[in-house]
Formats: C-alpha cells, sequence, structure tokens
C-alpha cells in the first residue's frame, strides 16, 4: 500500500479534545477574525486543523490552524452547526505496508555501534540513524560508515537535550544538519525530536524544510537487560512501524532477535525513510 500524507487522513475531533500550543506567531486583528467567521459560517470548514496528537493524554495539540479553531470555540452557532467537532489532520509517526523501521536516536553511548553495524550488515537489514551533531562531530568515522553502508541519516539536532524557543530550535537543527553533510555527505531529509517540545519541533521542521518524525513503539534499550528489550516487542509487530532504539550494550545483545522475530512474523524492515515513501 502506499504511503498517504497526513492530509488524506482528516478526522473529526470534539473541540474539547484539541489544545492550542504555546506558540502562536500570528496575531489576527478583529476584522480580520470577523471574515474568517463569515467565511465559515458561508461555507463551512474547508481546510482541516493540522495538530499533533498526544498520545498520553489524549488530546490533539494545534500545530497550523489556531484560528479556525477559535471560530468554534468563541461562536456557539458554529459550535452547534459543526455538533462541536473540528476536522483534525493528525501527521501518523509510523507507515504503511508490510514493512517496519528499525530507528536508532544516536547522542551518547558509541561504543556498541560498530558491532550494532556489524549485525544489520549480517542480516542485510538498513536502518535509520538520528545522529545529534555534537555526536558526528565526535564520531565522524563511525557516521561515514553509517552512510557508506546505506543506512539513512537523519538529526536530532546539535545539543539534543537542550530545548528552547523556535528560533534557536531551528538554529540547533540547521547547525546538525550542517555538521552531518560536512562529514559525510548526506544532508539529513529527517528530524527525530527526541525529548524535545513536540510543537516546536514541528514548527522548526517546517521552517526547514525536513519531516519531522516520532516513533511507533520504543523499546527502552536504554533500561534492562537484552531479554528485558526482548520482551518488550509486541506480540504482534505493527505493519508501517517506526521502532525506536537506543545504542547501548544490551541494545547490541537484543538486535539480533528483535530482527529475527519480526521477520519471523513476515515484517520486512528497512529505513524510516522508506516505511513513510519519503524515499520513493
Amino acid at each position: 500500500m502506499a504511503y498517504k500524507s497526513p492530509v488524506y487522513h482528516v478526522i473529526p475531533v470534539p473541540i474539547e479534545k484539541v489544545r492550542p500550543n504555546t506558540y502562536n506567531p500570528n496575531a489576527v486583528a478583529p476584522p480580520e477574525m470577523r471574515l474568517l467567521y463569515e467565511s465559515i459560517r458561508a461555507d463551512g470548514y474547508t481546510m482541516p486543523i493540522v495538530c499533533y496528537y498526544a498520545k498520553s493524554q489524549d488530546i490533539y495539540v494545534i500545530v497550523d490552524g489556531f484560528h479556525r479553531y477559535r471560530v468554534m470555540l468563541e461562536h456557539p452557532d458554529i459550535y452547534e452547526r459543526e455538533g462541536g467537532v473540528l476536522p483534525v489532520s493528525a501527521p501518523q509517526y509510523r507507515g504503511s505496508g508490510e514493512r517496519a523501521a528499525l530507528q536508532f536516536a544516536v547522542s551518547w553511548n558509541a561504543a556498541a555501534i560498530p558491532d550494532i553495524l556489524d549485525i544489520l550488515k549480517d542480516k542485510s537489514v538498513r536502518a535509520k540513524f538520528a545522529a545529534s551533531g555534537e555526536w558526528a562531530e565526535n564520531n565522524p568515522a563511525l557516521l561515514m560508515r553509517m552512510a557508506a553502508e546505506g543506512h539513512e541519516i537523519a538529526s536530532m539536532g546539535y545539543y539534543p537535550d537542550m530545548d528552547g524557543r523556535i528560533g534557536w530550535t531551528v538554529k540547533d537543527v540547521r547547525r546538525a544538519n550542517e555538521a552531518v553533510k560536512k562529514i559525510c555527505g548526506a544532508e539529513p531529509a529527517i528530524y527525530y525530536e527526541g525529548s524535545r517540545n513536540t510543537v516546536t519541533s514541528t514548527l522548526a521542521a517546517k521552517k526547514l524544510k525536513l519531516t519531522a518524525v516520532s516513533s511507533t513503539i520504543a523499546l527502552l534499550t536504554a533500561k534492562g537487560t537484552a531479554a528485558d528489550i526482548l520482551s518488550r516487542l509486541p506480540e504482534k509487530p505493527i505493519e508501517g512501524s517506526i521502532i525506536l532504539l537506543r545504542p547501548t550494550a544490551a541494545c547490541k545483545e537484543a538486535l539480533g532477535g528483535i530482527i529475527n522475530a519480526i521477520e519471523e512474523k513476515g515484517i520486512g524492515l528497512t529505513c524510516t525513510g522508506d516505511v513513510l515513501g519519503l524515499s520513493e
């Protein structure tokens, strides 16, 4: 099945489950807000509200479309006519088809990476390595090997353990991408936010024309033993999943088993861009 962009997945969401983000750059004057209201009253909603789904809270956080949200919030006639629901397009952090992706977040603990690359090569599996700019500059040989062996190189920003407002994030991610490209020649097209604010990261990625990607399944490879990690695999792998790993010693020990368990279920493994259809 071919990849479909989020715009093709518009869903009705009760306005009570939609939240504004903490960063909204546009101020709309009352006359323009009135015109927007009149337009929606006459023609209905013709564009969805773009949101990020915050699973832990079961809410949708607005990335684009705050003022269309305001119209329903502030006008009872629109709320009543629309049944209190908004058209929402929420980016999906998974692809489709009988494939899944291995996504490594690389910002510390590089000792296991040579062995991890050996395992991937032996198993003929391509993966995505989201590297921080700082890590890339400290480990250029490993980054070059990742690229040379056909793995997808993505970005985590330069200092992924730090966060800031959108302007700071844009500069940080741009610096990281420039460092990665200088070292291995690959220009990242995907940005993995890690522990950063999702809304700020999504807006920063949009400004840099990058695809912001999270993960479907996190195996928590920084916690526990190889057996613990393997026990966290879903009994039935989710088609199109993006599986997040950290390149720890325990991850290295579990990796062969992870690959075998998924492939035995008939799910092929590849990099994130392939699963999302970005490489096609």
